[in-house]
């Protein structure tokens, strides 16, 4: 079930993906850049998250690849009470390497899509 439950997942994070490229084409806006392998023996650790001013929470969002682009490991997680959105992507990059060293990996390349940060471990 988990194995079938991720396939799933990464399936319909790729379908997004490429349903945000094709509009992003049309609509003029900024283009979505494509994801670029880790190098070989490294796995890269993507994150994302999203801020909500009203109920002062943020949602994180974390897909685990390895060099060829499959997705290792997907989790999402939320936080409440968190009072300013400059937080959102340090707790995603936190949430992300903590989950990278509790599966065991220890080489790893981080990569958001944040114009704030823009870091390689």
């Amino acid at each position: 079930m988990p194995l079938a439950l991720c396939t799933m997942a990464a399936r319909l994070a790729s379908e997004v993906e490429s349903s945000q490229q094709r509009r992003s084409s049309r609509s003029g806006t900024r283009p979505i850049p494509n994801w670029t392998p880790s190098p070989s023996g490294r796995v890269k650790v993507n994150v994302d998250a999203s801020f909500r001013a009203a109920p002062h929470e943020i949602g994180l969002g974390v897909a685990i690849r390895d060099s060829v682009g499959t997705v290792l490991i997907p989790a999402v997680s939320r936080i409440n009470r968190v009072f300013d959105s400059l937080f959102t992507e340090a707790y995603a990059i936190r949430f992300g390497l903590l989950l990278a060293l509790q599966f065991g990996f220890v080489s790893c390349e981080v990569e958001s899509d944040s114009l704030l940060w823009r870091i390689h471990a």
